[in-house]
């Protein structure tokens, strides 16, 4: 509840922290009765985010210095 108060999840649903857009590159998530969260990593998710953020920044960049 701390990380955000709105989410998708069903109402009986546990507890999920998603992290990435438009990729999902981390997840936490609850197994069962367990006191603590289990996680998992998708490295190809990362690379994919951090090389789009920097197509469009490099882009923007370009896109910005040509109109001057």
């Amino acid at each position: 509840m701390q990380i955000g108060p709105f989410h998708y999840y069903g109402l009986y649903e546990t507890y999920k922290l998603d992290i990435g857009f438009p990729f999902k590159y981390y997840g936490q998530f609850w197994v069962g009765k367990s006191n603590t969260p289990n996680s998992g990593w998708h490295l190809k998710n990362l690379f994919l985010d951090s090389l789009l953020t920097w197509i469009l920044v490099v882009g923007l960049y370009v896109w910005i210095k040509k109109k001057k």
